[in-house]
């Protein structure tokens, strides 16, 4: 494209000449948009990756974990956690 653009071929004239200000003009804009949705990604992520901890403390569930939170991939046993939920009393799951 920029070959073309810079009049080298003999087919095609430069429809941006050097030095380019529209095909920089959207590159920019692709990288700064690309950067934007993986930002906004990267927040989306982190707050489904808290969503466990926070429903684990609304249920009164204890929290095993150290000073760096739990690693993603590591194994959450969910039989186990409904089972302490069904063996609590109604009325500690109102507090």
């Amino acid at each position: 494209m920029v070959g073309e653009n810079s009049g080298v071929g003999a087919w095609f004239t430069a429809f941006d000449p050097f030095p380019f200000p529209a095909m920089s003009a959207v590159s920019e804009t692709l990288l700064v948009s690309v950067f934007e949705f993986n930002l906004r990604t990267e927040r989306q992520t982190t707050q489904i990756s808290r969503l466990p901890d926070c429903l684990s403390a609304h249920g009164g569930f204890e929290h095993d974990q150290d000073a760096h939170g739990r690693e993603p991939g590591q194994h959450v046993a969910i039989g186990q956690r409904v089972d302490e939920l069904h063996r609590r009393p109604p009325d500690a799951m109102r507090g």
